[in-house]
């Protein structure tokens, strides 16, 4: 069986935002889930995945 892929997508102007989206991949991945951290700006498609998290920072 395939791993579901997760995108895990976020905006972040220090820097914090995109720690916590590597925590949350990291945690997806020991739950079994192919999972892929991004900047938000730099996506254009989501198609590929099974689900997406969306974070910023606010």
């Amino acid at each position: 069986m395939n791993a579901k892929s997760v995108l895990v997508a976020y905006g972040s102007k220090a820097g914090a935002t995109a720690g916590i989206a590597e925590e949350i991949a990291r945690t997806l991945r020991d739950d079994g889930f192919d999972a892929v951290v991004l900047p938000a700006d730099t996506v254009t498609d989501v198609t590929a995945y099974d689900g997406v998290v969306l974070g910023g920072a606010l």
